[in-house]
């Protein structure tokens, strides 16, 4: 059998009270790159009812380093492996897909 959060006697997150109108700001200052994709990141986590504290820190970051890979991408260069493997598992710890 698999321990679950309520396994192990841990209460899921609660839902932050977001509505499309009110998205909370970012902890850390983002360029209008990196706000744009906070902003999509975290309408799409209340529409699908995923948004929680914890959600929220994965999808500024991940607005973090889209926002560093669209930079390097304006100056000719290519993002590191690291830079897109922190993409990814942040868009992936998010819980959004598609």
């Amino acid at each position: 059998m698999g321990l679950g959060a309520a396994s192990v006697g841990l209460a899921a997150a609660p839902a932050l009270a977001v509505t499309a109108e009110k998205i909370p700001e970012p902890a850390f200052s983002l360029n209008e790159v990196g706000l744009a994709k906070y902003d999509e990141l975290m309408r799409m986590l209340a529409a699908r009812k995923k948004l929680t504290p914890l959600s929220s820190m994965h999808a500024e970051l991940a607005a973090r380093v889209y926002q560093k890979i669209h930079g390097l991408s304006l100056e000719g260069k290519d993002p590191s492996a690291s830079d897109i493997t922190q993409l990814h598992r942040a868009l992936r710890a998010t819980g959004v897909r598609g």
